[in-house]
């Protein structure tokens, strides 16, 4: 590949904006990535700016999500022991409301545990 505005010389990338080919007399290296020289470069800053961004949300999405799958799990664990408990309760005491929440209980907890394993 020739540079875009040097047709005699080799290319030696592309403008991550425009995505002209660059000789080294035309290019700007950003670190993370290149630009025409006095052409593109601000664009090119604001698209990197624009990924780091991008990145630094995704990292903090995947904190939340993992903050939230925790959360879920102690909240159905606590279910389920829950139930359990009002369930024994219901039983040695012959509570007909505590044998009807007990298994709600149950079955809520059981129900969450099931979703996380499956990813939902």
């Amino acid at each position: 590949m020739k540079c875009f505005y040097h047709h005699d010389k080799d290319a030696v990338g592309t403008c991550r904006s425009c995505d002209k080919g660059l000789c080294p007399d035309c290019a700007v290296d950003l670190t993370e990535g290149l630009a025409c020289r006095g052409r593109c470069e601000a664009s090119v800053r604001s698209l990197i700016a624009v990924r780091q961004e991008s990145l630094a949300a995704r990292s903090s999405f995947e904190q939340s999500m993992k903050a939230t799958r925790t959360m879920r799990r102690n909240s159905a664990g606590f279910a389920i022991v829950l139930g359990a408990l009002l369930l024994g309760f219901g039983l040695l005491q012959q509570q007909q409301a505590f044998l009807i929440l007990g298994p709600c209980f149950l079955a809520f907890g059981i129900w969450e545990f099931i979703k996380l394993r499956s990813g939902m």
